[in-house]
Parts: structure tokens; C-alpha cells; sequence
């Protein structure tokens, strides 16, 4: 490449760096907004609910194994980790989002993907003190948002400390 090109194409990170990092924007319930790190986001998928595969004796949070790209990987349901209300299995598609960390992959099941917000670190707010204990240790913190609160969820904590999680 030349000099100009490569030029350009930092310029484009730089103003993409003044805009902030960039988030996966969740929809976890009707009340409920979240948002996880793109960085650790490897995919956002709808998947035909007949590509899960069930498991018995697992916890409640687990919808079972899912095949994608050659791999196996758990499929858990997000809403229902937070404390929230179940993702509804009785649509024939599922909503998706590829969680990666240290080269473990797990497959979330959330209600809607939707979108990509940006927003610099910095502003995030703690979380103690104004979520539940069930919640907590799943988030990053916080932010007002449009008139509602927007969780920030770390998603090296999903995918690495679940209560009695499976094991690949």
C-alpha cells in the first residue's frame, strides 16, 4: 500500500478511537438493555431452534450444544443468567451472540440483537449498590441511555464464572 492509503486508514481508526469503544446492543427483556464488549463478540447469529441440541440434568440456563463452523459450543440463555424471564424456545429461530475469551467460545441466546452503540469507558458506572446480587457479578457497570439503563456486561465474566457451568 502507499503512503496515502495507509494514511487514510488511520485517520479512520483515530476518529473511530473519538467515538469510543464499540458495543452489542442486547435486548434482555422487555425492560432490560444491555451491552457487551464488540472485542469479545465473535458472531451475532439466527439460528433455527432445531440446530440446538437439549441436554438433560444441566442447569436451567443451559439450552443446550450448538454446531457452528466445525466447533460445538454451549448454549446458554442470557436473560435467564441476569435473573430475567427465559428466552421464549418456542419460536422456531433463536437470536444468537458468539462470546469469545482466551479461545473459549460460548453461544448466548438473548431475545434481539440490536445493533452496535459506542461510548468511551470512562463513563461507565459502577454497578454495586444498584443492581442485584444475582446481576452483579456479570456486569461492568452502567449508563442512563435514551431514558432507560443501559447494562454493561463483561463478557469474561460470562464466559468464565458461570455457577456450576459446563465444562468442553
Amino acid at each position: 500500500m502507499n503512503a496515502n492509503v495507509l494514511e487514510i486508514i488511520q485517520q479512520g481508526v483515530e476518529e473511530q478511537k473519538k467515538l469510543g469503544t464499540a458495543y452489542l446492543r442486547l435486548q434482555i427483556a422487555p425492560n432490560a438493555v444491555a451491552a457487551v464488549a464488540m472485542q469479545a463478540a465473535r458472531a451475532a447469529l439466527v439460528v433455527n431452534i432445531d440446530r440446538l441440541t437439549p441436554l438433560p440434568n444441566m442447569p436451567s440456563y443451559v439450552i443446550g450444544l450448538l454446531a457452528h463452523r466445525s466447533r460445538v459450543l454451549w448454549a446458554l440463555d442470557l436473560p435467564k443468567i441476569l435473573g430475567y424471564p427465559p428466552v421464549d424456545l418456542r419460536r422456531s429461530n433463536v437470536n444468537i451472540v458468539l462470546l469469545e475469551i482466551d479461545r473459549q467460545v460460548v453461544a448466548f441466546a438473548v431475545p434481539e440483537i440490536s445493533g452496535v452503540l459506542r461510548f468511551m469507558p470512562e463513563e461507565i458506572i459502577s454497578p454495586l449498590a444498584n443492581f442485584s446480587s444475582e446481576l452483579v457479578p456479570y456486569l461492568q457497570g452502567w449508563l442512563p441511555s435514551e431514558g432507560e439503563t443501559l447494562l454493561i456486561l463483561s463478557a469474561r465474566a460470562l464466559v468464565t464464572t458461570l455457577p456450576n457451568r459446563p465444562t468442553a
